[in-house]
């Protein structure tokens, strides 16, 4: 286990410090998260993330998500959620009330799983209300022999439905290492882009999560 973290620092400073994009803001988003199941086709989740902003320095952004899951067909998943958001504004904070259904694709070929998730996101705000839609591709790839590593890469773009706009995409790269029995640990890179008018701008995000399912 010791190895484990060791190689898992590695990854991190390796991400921080030598990737071309450093120029930019660097953030850190952290995750930690309980699953478990009810039966064979229900399972639930609670979880809760922190960010940092400004180079890993500002706290500025938390969420608490509370999560049911339907297996409707081998390939099909159904996952209605909520999600409470607080984000800094200044002194103060705002907060988001955001009801989420998620329809899950999954296909596994070639020894590679494939996922698409499909996100309805309707977001109760202070500035107003809208709905908004996600869809993130994800490909897993084999675990690897050295301590049962599996690489994956996902991009996911989000579409504003009230406004008709495409406004932000996101690029993820990362392992998944299974820690001890039922514990997991993920770490890596997302490549954020957001579309403020006609311009787009970027961020770097170190992405870190701790899983434990019953």
């Amino acid at each position: 286990m010791l190895r484990k973290l060791s190689f898992l620092l590695v990854v991190m400073g390796v991400l921080v410090w030598k990737n071309p994009l450093q120029a930019d803001d660097w953030r850190n988003w952290s995750d930690i998260g309980v699953s478990g199941k009810f039966n064979a086709d229900w399972g639930w989740k609670v979880a809760a993330e922190a960010r940092f902003g400004d180079n890993f320095s500002d706290y500025n952004y938390t969420h608490f998500d509370m999560i049911l899951s339907y297996k409707v067909l081998p390939w099909l998943g159904i996952s209605p959620s909520y999600r409470h958001i607080l984000t800094e504004s200044g002194t103060d904070w705002n907060t988001e009330n955001r009801p989420q259904l998620d329809i899950n694709l999954s296909h596994k070929m070639m020894d590679l799983h494939w996922s698409d998730r499909n996100r309805f996101e309707f977001r109760f705000r202070d500035s107003g209300e809208s709905i908004r839609y996600r869809n993130k591709l994800t490909v897993k790839f084999p675990r690897l022999q050295l301590w049962q590593l599996q690489p994956y890469l996902a991009d996911e773009f989000f579409y504003d439905l009230e406004t008709d706009v495409l406004n932000k995409n996101r690029i993820y790269t990362g392992i998944n290492v299974p820690m001890l029995e039922n514990l997991q640990v993920e770490v890596g890179y997302v490549r954020e882009s957001n579309k403020i008018l006609d311009d787009w701008s970027g961020i770097n995000v170190l992405w870190t999560a701790l899983k434990y399912s019953y």
